[in-house]
């Protein structure tokens, strides 16, 4: 392992962006320079119908100081029980509406991948009816 203080290390995996968005801007206004890494657990839902966590970074600097800054975060915000909201240990698959939710999801982005893949053969298929027409009405 390196020992480079900005190499960037993993603080936290949460289950959305939202919330590795809102602990990257709660540690940047303590001055600790988060990041949070959301793109893959975005897109990857509704892309692909799994549901990846999203990843908040820290320089390894300021790890023991984020640590500590996120401990006394989560017990500041009393509005948002993320315990409730998203189960003890940060898993969406706790809350009450996430299994219809995630079945929904799969159910969608399968169906998407069937019609893509209808519409890939059905594509192959005028493409060897053309060839063939062409074949006949234009004999060599």
């Amino acid at each position: 392992m390196s020992d480079t203080p900005d190499l960037l290390v993993d603080l936290v995996r949460v289950p959305n962006g939202f919330e590795a968005e809102t602990i990257a801007e709660s540690l940047l206004a303590r001055g600790i320079h988060a990041r949070a890494f959301t793109a893959v657990g975005d897109t990857m839902q509704w892309e692909a119908g799994i549901k990846p966590s999203c990843l908040v970074q820290v320089p390894r600097s300021q790890l023991r100081a984020a640590q500590i800054a996120l401990a006394s975060i989560k017990s500041d915000s009393i509005d948002i029980d993320w315990d409730e909201m998203f189960g003890p240990e940060g898993d969406i698959s706790a809350s009450p509406a996430a299994p219809r939710k995630q079945s929904m999801v799969k159910v969608i982005g399968l169906s998407m991948l069937i019609g893509v893949g209808f519409i890939f053969v059905l594509g192959i298929a005028i493409a060897i009816i053309a060839i063939a027409r062409h074949a006949i009405l234009e004999p060599r």
